[in-house]
């Protein structure tokens, strides 16, 4: 009598904890245009844990797409609290899962393209290129985070040591993605002659 009373009720929690949860984390966390702010999306991925990291890596992920727009119109002041909230959300996220490529990615690309409205950020991002690199050499996003932080320090030989690295790990690739890099080491070469 008392199994017959307990199985519905642990088959219904079963449901909620594995269906019902996630499939509300998912339908809430995204699309992050309805208006909810960066607190907001990281309670709503907090709500099942095994998949938080999931959503909040694509919050750190829109953020670092629409970065460009958002400095356009932020003041000053915005993109401090922007950028300190982001780098909150990333601790955490490093915390959970430090070896996590797609994490270091996306963080190089955070920091990256900070490092347009100030300098300083490039630090950050050669920190995370390098932890793509130690977690992955071989990968072409890792060797392309390397080439791209070369260029913006205009390190002529250092871009063309990965490029030639990129070149001989990835030589599937069409002729016009091998040559992709080549006008840009030809420029910063001709840049060093001077």
């Amino acid at each position: 009598m008392i199994v017959t009373l307990i199985s519905p009720i642990l088959g219904i929690g079963i449901f909620y904890w594995l269906i019902i949860t996630p499939y509300h984390v998912a339908s809430n966390t995204l699309p992050i245009t309805n208006s909810k702010t960066l607190d907001q999306l990281q309670e709503i991925a907090g709500r099942f844990e095994p998949l938080a990291s999931y959503g909040r890596l694509e919050i750190l992920n829109r953020i670092t797409n629409n970065l460009n727009e958002i400095s356009k119109t932020a003041t000053k002041e915005q993109m401090d609290m922007i950028v300190q909230n982001t780098s909150i959300l990333a601790s955490s996220l490093l915390e959970d899962e430090p070896e996590n490529f797609l994490l270091h990615q996306a963080l190089f690309n955070f920091y990256f393209n900070l490092s347009r409205l100030d300098d300083s950020f490039l630090k950050k991002s050669q920190e995370h290129a390098e932890k793509l690199i130690e977690l992955s050499p071989e990968h072409i996003n890792a060797q392309e985070s390397m080439i791209r932080l070369a260029l913006v320090r205009r390190d002529f030989q250092e871009a063309k040591k990965w490029v030639d690295k990129w070149k001989q790990d990835h030589i599937k690739l069409q002729f016009q993605d091998i040559i992709f890099w080549d006008d840009f080491l030809l420029e910063l070469e001709i840049e060093n002659q001077k």
